[in-house]
């Protein structure tokens, strides 16, 4: 089911007036989707004149005169937040429908996307003896990273996880040279095994 979208309150006072009037007309002419609009488009063509005219008589900056602008500004926001209730409900939430209006859809949410596989994996001989320091290039929207070793490149087992693109393991036979292979972890789980790269321990 889609919502309807229209941001009114953040509009500029032109604006508002512009798109107000534009709905009102969208709707006079779709009367089969909207019948019965409440508020009444007589009511919203009537806030929106009352508003344009205190606009452009606020122009000179006169302090009653904006204060006068603001009161109707308030009462087409209001207005126009009923208009979008009761479009949604017309509407039924059909996208089609509702930018018949003359109103805007929100977008949906995209649901949380699988993980990339980690490129450029390198294993680097470490400082301290048995240690090598996997590395490899950052995939978007992962949190975390999983880690897995092997001595021969076949038999694997856990390595930890860390949550940047390197890291540093130790335990290994000084001079072995273990393989080391990386999977992304994020909103949706963890993502493929990258390709396995090979280092020398200290």
């Amino acid at each position: 089911m889609s919502n309807v979208k229209l941001g009114f309150g953040k509009m500029k006072v032109p604006d508002k007036i512009q798109v107000s009037r534009n709905i009102v007309t969208q709707m006079g002419i779709d009367i089969t989707d909207f019948p019965t609009p409440n508020p009444s488009l007589i009511d919203m063509t009537t806030a929106t004149d009352t508003l344009e005219a205190a606009y452009t008589d606020s122009r000179d900056g006169g302090k009653a005169k904006n204060a006068f602008m603001r009161l109707q500004e308030k009462a087409l926001i209001s207005l126009m937040s009923k208009l979008v209730a009761y479009v949604q409900v017309a509407s039924g939430g059909d996208e089609t429908i509702i930018l018949r209006s003359g109103m805007l859809v929100k977008a949906s949410k995209k649901p949380p996307q699988p993980m990339d596989t980690p490129q450029g994996v390198t294993v680097k001989t470490g400082k301290n003896e048995g240690e090598i320091i996997p590395k490899w290039s950052p995939v978007k929207k992962s949190v975390s990273y999983a880690i897995r070793k092997s001595i021969d490149g076949i038999n694997w087992q856990d390595a930890g996880n860390c949550t940047k693109a390197t890291t540093t393991i130790s335990g290994f036979a000084s001079g072995t040279k273990p393989w080391i292979s990386v999977a992304a972890i994020g909103a949706k789980g963890q993502g493929p095994w990258s390709s396995p790269a090979q280092g020398m321990a200290a």
